[in-house]
């Protein structure tokens, strides 16, 4: 007598298939395994999971530092740079801490609708978008960030946005810090953003 297969109920394939992923489903994946949506609209319901943006579901997790939720805005805008104040933020090169995550998306892209975490989104042009990115890895994951100089130039052009108070804290922070400090690839940086004639006078009265 052929043995009949146990087949695990809504809630414990998609707990399952939550923890196997890493924490993290998009709803296609949970169609994939043929758990039906309604477990998905009743978990997050209960608590027992997140909705980050439409279609994408996490497991909660403890309260995290800043740059986790870098990791949890790259899953949900795949393509996003961590940019400006957040970068700034990152390379500590400012005391403000801001509570949205600044993050870089292409001119023409739509910026979509996440829930958590909370993002502001600035629109760059692709000559603008695509230098200067890093990436880091966690152990969670990893996010594309611009680099020091870019961030600072960036800035600067935002100024705006960001504040001219910022703008010089950044850069007194990162000529007095040696080990990080690169004057020529800043300029050649600036010189790319179009920047050289606005920041040469902050490195001077700033040297």
């Amino acid at each position: 007598m052929a043995v009949r297969k146990r087949t695990l109920p809504g809630r414990q394939r998609l707990l399952r298939a939550l923890r196997s992923h890493g924490g993290w489903l998009r709803q296609r994946e949970a169609l994939d395994l043929g758990v039906h949506p309604r477990w998905l609209s009743r978990l997050v319901e209960e608590g027992v999971i997140e909705r980050v943006s439409k279609g994408l579901y996490r497991l909660p997790r403890a309260p995290e530092t800043s740059y986790e939720s870098f990791v949890d805005a790259s899953r949900a805008v795949p393509g996003g740079v961590v940019c400006l104040l957040s970068a700034l933020a990152y390379y500590e090169l400012t005391t403000s801490n801001p509570s949205e995550i600044y993050l870089a998306i292409p001119r023409t892209t739509w910026a979509p609708k996440v829930d958590y975490p909370p993002i502001r989104f600035f629109r760059f042009s692709p000559r603008m978008m695509d230098f200067g990115v890093e990436t880091v890895r966690t152990r969670r994951g990893s996010f594309s960030i611009y680099d020091r100089e870019k961030t600072i130039c960036d800035s600067l052009r935002h100024r705006s946005i960001v504040g001219q108070d910022v703008v010089i804290e950044a850069l007194r922070a990162y000529l007095r810090s040696p080990r990080i400090r690169n004057i020529d690839r800043l300029i050649k940086t600036a010189r790319r953003c179009r920047v050289e004639k606005r920041i040469r006078p902050y490195l001077e009265a700033l040297a």
